[in-house]
């Protein structure tokens, strides 16, 4: 073979090693990127695992919440209107539906209050902290507050201030009566653009960072011009003022009240029949100013009737002609409601 002819054998050799260099060169960059892209695969897959892991446990922790919360440690709250009548043996107390902002009006004297019922359905006792009231709507945008007088619904003889921390075992509930008027004919007067406010009870139970409240089972909006739970609500009896005057001014306790009811009914017609705006205001402005002309007198009762007079006086120059005695005012409906003067009725005993 001649020299030439190796020559050419060996450059053909040479050029078969570099395309199997090539291509074997290319082998490996395929399966590298091939190796590549299933990394990229399996990283996606094990960030996605992990955000389904973590979802996971979130959902677990939830649902471990929520069941530590139901077997105990949670009250339900409802709040209802409610009216004291203090019979001379003893106290009745009438109420409507949960939740409602609503009395039927009655003959006999009485005192309105809010009815807050705080039951325990668990299986577990639990402590509750504090009771109270929260008025919404105001001009600094909210307020918690436990109205001047608290009442215990065990009312036979009890204090009227009752410890709002107190214990309730699986299955027991608690009643508390409020004396919420003190407070919402206070917001009206101190606020005169304050068209209404909103009212629900609140509750604060131990170990619980947020309070139970009675919106779905006692959320009321009272307007201005509402002054009473009764009827239409845009009157207050004069009895019921007599009697609410009697309970801030001289108890602690609702049974010291009993009896009373009919001196309250007494007084309203000893005062004024019609209960006519003038001449109410300008006899308790006698008063108001001559503490010794008097009002009027009660039977086998040691009250200072200047100091309810003085109470009658300030609940009449708040409420005005909205304090009126039976029969209601008639009420004329053009797109609001409007409620004109009384007609000249006889009252009873008049």
């Amino acid at each position: 073979m001649s020299e030439q002819s190796i020559n050419n054998l060996v450059a053909a050799i040479a050029a078969a090693i570099a395309v199997l260099s090539l291509i074997a060169s290319w082998v490996r960059a395929g399966a590298a990127n091939r190796t590549a892209a299933a990394s990229s695969i399996t990283a996606k897959d094990a960030l996605a695992e992990s955000k389904r892991a973590n979802r996971t446990a979130e959902d677990a922790n939830k649902i471990a919440q929520r069941l530590h919360d139901e077997s105990g440690g949670r009250v339900t709250v409802r709040m209802n209107a409610a009216a004291y009548q203090p019979r001379r043996a003893d106290g009745g107390l009438h109420t409507q539906g949960s939740g409602e902002f609503y009395l039927e009006e009655i003959e006999a004297a009485c005192v309105e209050l809010c009815q807050i019922v705080v039951e325990n359905p668990g299986r577990t006792g639990v402590t509750v902290t504090d009771v109270r009231l929260r008025f919404e709507g105001l001009p600094h945008r909210y307020a918690a507050t436990t109205p001047c007088l608290t009442l215990d619904s065990t009312f036979h003889g009890q204090s009227s201030i009752p410890d709002r921390c107190f214990r309730l075992e699986p299955y027991d509930r608690k009643t508390l009566l409020m004396d919420y008027w003190s407070v919402v004919d206070s917001l009206f007067t101190k606020n005169p653009s304050l068209a209404e406010v909103s009212i629900h009870a609140e509750v604060e139970v131990a170990g619980h960072g947020n309070v139970f409240h009675s919106k779905a089972h006692g959320n009321w909006t009272i307007q201005r011009r509402m002054v009473s739970a009764y009827g239409d609500h845009f009157i207050r009896r004069p009895r019921n003022v007599i009697l609410t005057s009697m309970m801030r001014t001289y108890f602690q306790k609702l049974s010291h009240l009993n009896g009373l009811g009919e001196y309250a009914a007494t007084a309203e017609q000893m005062i004024d029949p019609s209960w006519n705006f003038e001449a109410i205001k300008d006899r308790l402005e006698l008063v108001k100013t001559h503490p010794k002309a008097g009002l009027f007198a009660l039977e086998d009762r040691n009250f200072d009737t200047d100091g309810l007079a003085l109470a009658l006086w300030s609940h009449h120059e708040a409420l005005g002609e909205q304090i009126r005695p039976f029969p209601v005012p008639e009420v004329v409906k053009q797109g609001h409601q409007e409620w004109v003067a009384c007609q000249d009725q006889p009252q009873e005993g008049s």
